[in-house]
């Protein structure tokens, strides 16, 4: 229940941000911890972008609090009472409250987001790694079961069968994801060549897309015992998101051939700031089962997690609005694979 109530007040902090960041200019710039916002020409999204670091800002410190007290609680908070009674009192008076700290200290606080957003990426590259190693694992063994079960079906037609599925189900479920993984991932790095490659800076990221994904994918089907072809394809598509991330922040027009709809377009705001945020609280949510996973002794650990884990999320899905995110049991050898 308060991993939960932790995502939803995360998503709906994310989308009063963005909602802010799109459409707060006219009467934030009036605010005097705004007052270095003057020049519009120079900065036009300074209103903007200050609206969002407060908001990370202070969902960051809520959540760091909520782990300090959790650490030092036995129970934490895991009712409905603490929540309404004091946590959501505290969330409001800290977002309020970031509005009275002048510009300049958020200039900072951008800096320590740009490093925390990088650590969440590599948290979540290797959880999403475990979890696709755990999907492979979870379909070589119904490849494995329906074939044993079809061999015995031929040595007794009376033998229960204990899979639903037959063999090829299982294998066209695999291959499947493979082909629409690694072909999105594939499809997208061709797209980014055509859009983005105009630059050389786009040109040099696409390409080192291009050449992870190959190395990956190589290794991964020639070396033995490798974890087979649906961890890389995964993995690829991820890789290649992150690309498309980088290069369609550029706020250079004349390599991001879309800046100039996604500024002029409200509805192309809206969207985006709703995928943008629940993209980032699915992966807080899924981030924070993971972790709670991997420690399943410790109840009061699970809390801390909890508390903890939206901050690193918090300052990445920051820097991915303002465009500063750029930087994811037999053996069996061959395309299914085995760890």
């Amino acid at each position: 229940m308060t991993r939960l109530a932790y995502t939803v007040l995360f998503f709906v902090n994310a989308i009063v941000a963005t909602a802010l960041r799109a459409f707060g200019d006219g009467f934030l710039k009036y605010l005097w911890s705004f007052e270095t916002c003057t020049d519009e020409a120079a900065n036009p999204h300074c209103v903007g972008n200050q609206a969002v670091y407060r908001a990370s800002f202070s969902m960051s410190c809520f959540f760091l609090l909520m782990a300090i007290v959790s650490a030092l609680s036995d129970r934490g908070f895991n009712n409905c009472c603490c929540l309404w009674c004091f946590q959501l009192p505290l969330y409001g008076a800290l977002f309020v409250g970031a509005y009275a700290i002048s510009n300049d200290f958020f200039y900072g606080y951008a800096w320590v987001a740009r490093v925390m957003s990088v650590l969440f990426l590599v948290l979540q590259i290797i959880i999403i790694v475990d979890t696709t190693y755990n999907v492979r694992d979870y379909l070589v063994d119904k490849i494995d079961m329906s074939d044993a079960d079809e061999r015995v079906s031929l040595l007794s037609s009376s033998a229960p069968s204990s899979s639903r599925f037959p063999t090829w189900f299982w294998k066209s479920a695999f291959f499947g994801l493979v082909a629409l993984a690694l072909g999105g991932a594939l499809a997208g790095v061709g797209l980014l060549y055509y859009y983005y490659a105009v630059c050389q800076v786009g040109h040099v990221f696409t390409t080192i897309t291009l050449a992870a994904i190959v190395v990956v994918t190589g290794l991964s089907v020639t070396v033995e015992d490798g974890p087979g072809l649906l961890p890389p394809s995964i993995l690829s598509l991820y890789i290649a998101f992150l690309c498309y991330e980088s290069v369609s922040a550029n706020p250079n027009a004349a390599c991001n051939p879309f800046l100039t709809y996604q500024a002029t377009s409200t509805a192309n705001t809206v969207v985006a700031s709703l995928i943008g945020a629940a993209t980032i609280t699915w992966t807080s949510w899924s981030t924070a089962s993971s972790l709670i996973r991997m420690d399943v002794d410790d109840k009061d650990d699970h809390v801390v997690v909890e508390a903890v884990l939206p901050i690193t999320s918090h300052a990445c899905w920051l820097l991915e609005l303002n465009g500063a995110c750029t930087i994811g049991k037999a053996k069996r050898i061959g395309w299914l694979g085995r760890a």
